[in-house]
């Protein structure tokens, strides 16, 4: 499966965040404590329904805020010996967190 866009509300340090991923790879940078890994412990806990951090859910919900929201869109991708049948065109993204 491919990620084609996360939106975040409340998440961490994120208050809003809506982001659109390329097919192949996307390559996230920037200073610490930006939000890097949050977007990505975000990303698993969709996936999975926990956090990869130690921590108790309430832990994910920005501070003062009720609830939080991930909103994952996907895209199937069928494998036919070892080839991918959906291919896409599209490069590397680079996010840059500042």
């Amino acid at each position: 499966m491919i990620i084609e866009s996360i939106e975040l509300k409340n998440y961490r340090n994120y208050e809003s965040l809506k982001l659109s991923l390329g097919n192949k790879n996307n390559i996230f940078y920037g200073d610490n404590a930006q939000g890097k890994t949050n977007l990505l412990e975000a990303i698993f806990f969709a996936a999975s329904s926990k956090s990869f951090r130690f921590c108790k859910d309430r832990d994910v919900i920005r501070f003062s805020e009720e609830e939080a929201h991930i909103k994952m869109i996907l895209q199937k991708c069928f494998v036919f010996q070892d080839k991918p049948l959906v291919q896409s065109k599209q490069e590397s993204i680079i996010h840059h967190w500042n």
